[in-house]
């Protein structure tokens, strides 16, 4: 186990998960040919999925789980999924399918 403290929790918290997401699906994509997963509600994966936009990420085999819910509307800012398809947008209309962006 890696154990990083970052001075700011939030933004460079953020950046440094999404580099390490990005390698390692760059890595496992090339094993295995697919990725999977889960990203927990809150506003540090929210900062997270913008930042990973900004990787290059082989977005086709990955699918993304979205967990930990919020009940609200479709499309309304509280809800967690509603981060999830606006921060990643790119990622989940180019992944290998309509589906691999999921809400459990």
């Amino acid at each position: 186990m890696n154990l990083e403290v970052h001075a700011d929790a939030h933004s460079s918290a953020a950046r440094a998960a999404a580099g390490f997401i990005a390698s390692d699906a760059r890595a496992v994509v090339s094993e295995r040919h697919r990725y999977v997963m889960a990203i927990s509600g809150g506003r540090t994966p929210w900062l997270m999925l913008r930042a990973l936009a900004n990787e290059n990420v082989p977005w086709n085999p990955i699918h993304i789980f979205q967990v930990d819910e919020r009940v609200a509307p479709a499309g309304q800012q509280d809800r967690n999924l509603t981060h999830l398809q606006e921060n990643s947008a790119a990622t989940c209309s180019s992944a290998s399918s309509p589906d691999a962006c999921n809400a459990c």
